[in-house]
């Protein structure tokens, strides 16, 4: 053919002008058959059905899993609009088929045949399609609700193992740990799960044991684990829920976000509900409102947060509360809204007072700004009033303390520090375990907390509230071989010694004690009280020498105090220091014991009996209110009235104090007040026969001390320079103070 001859203009045109002719029509088409209008619509609606379901299904307790599964639904069903929408029109007869432009056209070609072909694979397609996808879906969640576990309420128990730390840096080591801490908190929030705290899972840590075996040590049906990688500004956790009976997956996720507070707490908010669906627990519109607080906005914050955590770790010393305080002082620096920095902050400051013998007043009001200030941030943060109630407690508001107490385990029932805290305040306040409610008090702790380094502390001291004295000793003995190198069981198990009159044995604890940790105070007190016992009175002035010399706090000075004076037999200086004492505690029972011996062994006692009428002045009523928490100070009042010949009065505060020790359910087994009250009424029978009955539940002798020096006083002359001996009164020579009775609160106190 010739090339100078135009083409025919029948010929084919070239591919790439065939192309966008082909690419027209087809937008055309779609355009025609509304296609595109339905996609814009189906869009627009989908994300408002989203939106409407992300506000509203919390509120409506609508499980987690149902937003998932509705997204999903939306999602897939996209295609099937589009597929309908070109496959079929509305019109004023109905839902007909589309028909396509080359019929419209009455063209007879076959173009028409293939086109209707062609509609007929987009009908079965169109019924195909979500038959396929949703009988696929309503499989799944079949078998996922028929064969996954059955939580009863007993049953719903969790432990969260320590997290992997799968960045590439050792030092994202606290991070992660981080990270678990905080989800743990969350997941404790929910009332209808009983979680295991920090310290105990953190004893897992790259362990080898099987579920099975851990979830039966911990006391839990299910076990969380996973891991955490941290890399530039994205952040990746997967965890996996497994019933621990079985070792089988419940369901596992894994969660990948750019780096930022919000996202890791939004995180931790979407693991925390789907556990709470997973073991079939609703949550409350006060647990939901908690777990969608952002604690801080401040990514720099909470890392400073995380590492004040990791501070503390399991066993908490000197130097690891002082990195804590300073690394809480750090986030809330960065930001100084962040409730849990500041509850945390003035929690470890308090901590800190009475171990390491602190001044009480600079202390408190160091910590109480922090303390209030995160309540004032949340008033439902459970850390929060555990911190309240500490402080309360060392200001001796005793009543604001135990609603604070009450608050934090309200607002958490799985706070083990909430528990463990209010049992240490009701035990130093009674001064003398005998309640039923101390006792389960430290059992529930113990119970949320088993591993910690104090676990055994709690379960001992819930044997010695409930009367147990050999189950407690054969606790801290068996504390003492599980960690050899801890000064702190070390000193548990001699106090226990000390309580139960071995003191050998006692010596021996602390001593070793004393060799892991010389700053360990306690220990020094104990010390000092069991070479009394063994009538080693320089070793015993030596160690509450040591003690004083430590101790910055006044008024627990002059506690201690008191026995120095004891040991020595220094009377007017034993009176002054519970003058001084007293007037910064006026009802502390010990003190007020001191004043009652000297006034009594003076003949003063009529001047000292006037103070007990302002302070008690229910003791002098017909019917006294004697309780738990002042049965101490009645006794001591007993004697004074005793020695003021008011005799009638004395026997009533002695019998109401007997009935009150009876009513409290194990008589008297740590501190021998029957035989003492018995032998103040100078009733011999009856004071040999509660003497033994303290001797057979496992009393300790040193504690019955007191009756022998009330005995001494029957048969002495009053001390000399001290005034005239009252008629009908009895004095005690100095000599028989060296190891009197007020010895007592010292087994107690440790």
């Amino acid at each position: 053919m010739d090339p100078n001859t135009p083409s025919s203009p029948d010929k084919d045109p070239p591919p790439s002008q065939t192309e966008a002719t082909g690419l027209v029509k087809f937008w055309q088409e779609l355009r025609r058959r509304k296609v595109v209008r339905v996609a814009t619509v189906y869009a627009i609606a989908a994300w408002l059905i989203i939106q409407i379901a992300v506000a509203t299904f919390p509120s409506l307790y609508i499980p987690p899993w149902a937003l998932s599964f509705m997204i999903m639904c939306v999602i897939l069903g996209f295609p099937v609009a589009l597929i309908l929408a070109w496959a079929f029109e509305l019109t004023p007869e109905g839902i007909r088929t589309t028909k396509i432009a080359q019929e419209e056209k009455k063209d007879t070609g076959d173009t028409t045949v293939h086109s209707k072909k062609r509609n007929w694979v987009a009908y079965a397609m169109g019924a195909a399609i979500p038959t396929v996808i949703f009988g696929a879906l309503a499989l799944f969640f079949y078998i996922r609700s028929g064969s996954g576990p059955e939580f009863t309420a007993e049953d719903k128990s969790i432990a969260v193992l320590p997290f992997d730390n799968r960045s590439n840096q050792e030092e994202d080591q606290f991070f992660t740990d981080g990270i678990h801490d905080d989800l743990l908190t969350q997941i404790s929030r929910i009332h209808g799960i009983k979680t295991i705290s920090r310290t105990s899972v953190m004893a897992y840590r790259d362990t080898t044991k099987s579920m099975p075996t851990i979830a039966e040590e911990l006391g839990v049906t299910t076990i969380l684990e996973g891991g955490v990688q941290r890399s530039g500004n994205r952040i990746r956790i997967n965890v996996q829920l497994i019933e621990a009976a079985t070792d089988a997956h419940v369901w596992a996720e894994t969660y990948t976000r750019e780096l930022t507070s919000e996202n890791v707490f939004e995180i931790q908010n979407e693991i925390t509900r789907t556990i709470a669906d997973a073991l079939k627990v609703i949550l409350t519109p006060e647990e939901i409102e908690q777990l969608e607080k952002l604690p801080t906005e401040n990514m720099a914050a909470l890392e400073a947060y995380f590492k004040g955590k990791q501070a503390l770790g399991v066993l908490r010393s000197g130097s690891s509360w002082g990195e804590a305080i300073a690394q809480y002082e750090k986030a809330i620096d960065l930001d100084p809204n962040f409730a849990l920095a500041h509850a945390w902050l003035g929690y470890s400051i308090v901590r800190n007072i009475t171990p390491f013998g602190l001044s009480l007043v600079e202390e408190t009001n160091r910590a109480e700004p922090y303390i209030l200030k995160s309540l004032e941030l949340d008033d439902r943060l459970s850390d929060g009033y555990v911190a309240l109630g500490r402080l309360r407690h060392e200001q001796r508001a005793y009543e604001a303390s135990e609603r604070a107490y009450k608050k934090a385990i309200e607002l958490n029932s799985n706070n083990s520090e909430a528990y463990v805290a209010y049992a240490d305040a009701k035990w130093e306040q009674m001064g003398r375990p005998l309640s039923q409610e101390i006792a389960d008090l430290f059992l529930k702790s113990y119970e949320l907390d088993p591993k910690h380094d104090f676990a055994q502390r709690r379960l001992t001291r819930s044997f010695l509230a409930s009367g147990q004295l050999e189950k407690a000793l054969e606790a801290r003995r068996l504390f003492v071989e599980e960690k050899p190198q801890s000064s702190f069981a070390q000193r548990e198990l001699g106090a226990q010694y000390s309580r139960m009159g071995r003191n050998d044995d006692a010596i021996v604890s602390i001593r070793n004690q004393q060799a892991l940790d010389p700053t360990a105070q306690y220990g020094k007190i104990i010390l000092s009280v069991s070479y009394a016992n063994l009538g080693d009175m320089e070793q015993a002035i030596e160690w509450l020498d040591r003690y004083l010399d430590a101790q910055q706090d006044a008024y627990q000075r002059a506690r201690w105090k008191s026995f120095r004076f004891k040991y020595t037999g220094d009377f007017a200086e034993r009176e002054q220091n519970a003058i001084n004492g007293l007037k910064l505690n006026p009802r502390d029972p010990l003190l007020l014991d001191d004043l009652a011996t000297v006034s009594i062994a003076s003949g003063r006692a009529e001047q000292v009996r006037q103070r007990w009428q302002q302070e008690y002045p229910s003791f002098f009523t017909p019917m006294p209110d004697i309780n738990a928490s002042n049965e101490s100070q009645a006794m001591s009042l007993a004697r004074v009235l005793k020695a003021t010949g008011e005799s009638e009065q004395s026997n009533l505060l002695i019998q109401e104090n007997l009935a009150t020790i009876r009513s409290l359910g194990n008589g008297s087994f740590v501190i021998p007040l029957d035989p003492i009250l018995h032998a103040i009424a100078g009733d011999d029978a009856k004071t040999i026969n509660a003497k033994q009955h303290f001797f057979d539940a496992g009393g300790s002798p040193h504690y019955l001390m007191l009756w022998d020096e009330l005995k001494r006083f029957e048969n002495q002359s009053r001390i000399p320079g001290h005034g005239r001996k009252a008629e009908g009164r009895t004095s005690r020579p100095a000599k028989a103070h060296q190891r009197n009775g007020s010895q007592r609160r010292a087994g107690t106190s440790s």
